[in-house]
């Protein structure tokens, strides 16, 4: 397998705060659209090969759409490029990184990396690469390598885990729960940037649920958080739907470009929003039983 040492730059500005969740699903309700997903909700590609990357609704884990790397049966991609999109400016530190994937068969098979790293300080953080039914990960033992580390079984959707613990220095790895590898952290003390990639482009990967949840806090935790918001999009206000009747000890909101928003909470569980100009904003609420992020547009 070709290690590919060329990334390309990426410009992105979302700071959220430790405790926070970062989800994305790629649905029309998050503001996506079918088609590329470059200059989409900030996500940026390799604008040479942007068209190979596209939000699809062909397939998903869950809902409608998905984030595709479509295959190209003229690859591979001259010049040694790749096919790729992401985020930077993130701001992790314990964290819990989820997907679901869809990695397709084929007689060239393609390797499709996922890299999480800190730009700020040129540390990679973790890197998982599958290939032809491989799961190839970067550890440091003693000096950062790539191991074959498990397997993946084609076409049929499964779900990655890693579980970043900087404080110890190790980092799991799980396929559907069940853990496969246990690794060191490569470098670094935070996670900034995310990179979705493929090299050779001559088999298809899907992507959805991608989801970073802070390890302090357990999934149960998380899941049994019932916050919902309504209406979605909003053009006045938006309401909080507390199911479990939830005291809300503060909330903070924050635009596509990390900036935070002036936005407060009224005793019947409204926020007035009609001060923000139309776009994507993520509202983050802190709860006695946890903490959930949640996406709205306003119109």
């Amino acid at each position: 397998m070709k290690r590919i040492t060329l990334l390309f730059g990426l410009i992105f500005s979302l700071s959220l705060n430790a405790q926070s969740i970062l989800s994305f699903s790629f649905e029309s309700g998050e503001g996506y659209s079918l088609g590329e997903i470059n200059n989409q909700n900030g996500w940026l590609s390799n604008p040479n090969y942007s068209q190979f990357v596209n939000i699809v609704d062909t397939q998903s884990s869950d809902g409608s759409f998905s984030l595709q790397f479509e295959s190209d049966p003229n690859g591979p991609i001259p010049g040694n490029s790749i096919t790729g999109t992401g985020i930077s400016s993130l701001n992790f530190t314990d964290i819990t990184f989820t997907a679901d994937l869809f990695v397709e068969s084929g007689l060239n098979p393609s390797e499709f990396n996922i890299i999480l790293q800190s730009p700020s300080t040129n540390a990679l953080t973790s890197r998982v690469v599958f290939f032809d039914g491989d799961i190839l990960l970067v550890d440091s033992i003693p000096n950062p390598q790539f191991v074959i580390a498990g397997t993946y079984t084609a076409d049929t959707w499964f779900e990655l885990k890693i579980v970043h613990d900087f404080t110890g220095g190790t980092i799991e790895y799980f396929i559907d729960d069940t853990l496969f590898y246990s690794g060191n952290v490569v470098n670094g003390t935070n996670i900034e940037e995310m990179l979705l990639f493929s090299s050779f482009n001559q088999t298809g990967f899907f992507i959805d649920n991608i989801r970073f949840s802070n390890n302090s806090l357990s999934t149960e935790e998380f899941s049994n958080l019932d916050l919902k918001i309504y209406p979605n999009p909003a053009t006045e206000r938006l309401f909080i739907e507390n199911a479990d009747h939830l005291s809300i000890n503060s909330l903070t909101c924050f635009d596509v470009n990390g900036k935070q928003q002036d936005v407060l909470l009224s005793s019947d569980q409204s926020i007035n929003v009609s001060n923000l100009s139309a776009g994507l904003y993520i509202l983050n609420l802190q709860t006695d039983s946890g903490h959930q992020s949640l996406k709205f547009i306003k119109r």
